[in-house]
């Protein structure tokens, strides 16, 4: 089940109980505290963390390729996708010979055709895939405009700049009010957090179930460094598939994933494993520096 995704707090409020309630007639085992890390995870994809703080990030990054064989990472925010996305359906409206006739038209055959090329032309510059179309696609608005060159009229699209804001807004309250929900829930329950490493347990004697709290890209990068290094024994389909079980993490397309970080920029390759090595050196330096002051 896909819980929809609010771009107003007030909305996620309203929301929330019924969304719930849906959620446990699919996944009747399910408690409370998965529902709030399974929806939470979908507002976390537009956030980052900043010394602990969620920050909403207004871009994401994507591969660039300037020349053949040549691989840049670049920041594609909404005028980025705005640009494109008229680049591609005016191409698609004068390929196709289609002259919408109204608004609804050209609303209706953006929806069902664009996502499908979407992909194809942006992988000419950059692998900018699904996730970004779905990203930016309910900040579009519509409007008419005349552009004789080209033929009587065709509809812009345009970027909802105000919505987009209010949503970056909306984002940070619904991932605070997650957590503070999940504070709450661990006080009854018993559940032990450790947010440092991205782990937790229950305490309780019902569950021994630990959590990766990390992205996909992160989980692949620590499990593949570990299958490369050695350390993990297996094929590494068998190792992915039973270590995500086990950590509780959905990995869609494991193999994508891997390809993606093969391509990162000289110096950026080791991003998850060197934030782990910075943790570790950080935890390393304050113990040392505690037992001094003792």
């Amino acid at each position: 089940m896909t819980t929809p995704i609010y771009y107003s707090f007030k909305e996620f409020q309203e929301n929330y109980n019924s969304d719930f309630e849906e959620w446990k007639k699919i996944y009747p085992d399910g408690t409370e505290r998965f529902f709030l890390e399974e929806i939470e995870i979908d507002y976390q994809d537009y956030c980052i963390q900043k010394d602990g703080i969620w920050v909403f990030d207004d871009s994401i990054e994507v591969e660039y390729i300037p020349e053949p064989g040549r691989y840049s990472t670049v920041h594609f925010g909404l005028p980025n996708y705005v640009d494109l996305i008229n680049r591609i359906y005016h191409n698609y409206l004068t390929n196709e010979n289609i002259i919408p006739k109204d608004l609804s038209d050209y609303e209706l055959g953006l929806i069902s055709s664009l996502e499908d090329v979407f992909s194809d032309y942006s992988e000419d510059f950059c692998y900018a895939d699904g996730d970004v179309f779905v990203r930016y696609l309910p900040f579009m608005k519509f409007e008419k405009e005349i552009l004789p060159l080209h033929s009587p009229y065709y509809f812009e699209i345009n970027a909802d700049e105000d919505k987009f804001k209010n949503f970056g807004f909306s984002c940070i309250q619904i991932i605070e009010w997650i957590e503070q929900r999940k504070r709450e829930l661990s006080k009854i329950k018993g559940i032990a957090v450790n947010h440092s490493i991205g782990i937790e347990h229950e305490t309780n004697d019902q569950s021994n179930e630990i959590k990766f709290r990390g992205t996909q890209t992160e989980f692949i990068e620590l499990v593949k460094a570990l299958i490369e290094n050695g350390n993990l024994k297996g094929t590494q389909k068998e190792i992915i598939e039973n270590l995500s079980k086990f950590f509780q993490i959905e990995i869609k397309n494991p193999d994508k994933i891997i390809s993606d970080i093969k391509k990162r920029n000289i110096g950026s390759e080791t991003l998850f494993l060197d934030k782990l090595k910075e943790s570790l050196n950080t935890y390393i330096t304050t113990t040392a520096e505690k037992k001094n002051i003792r």
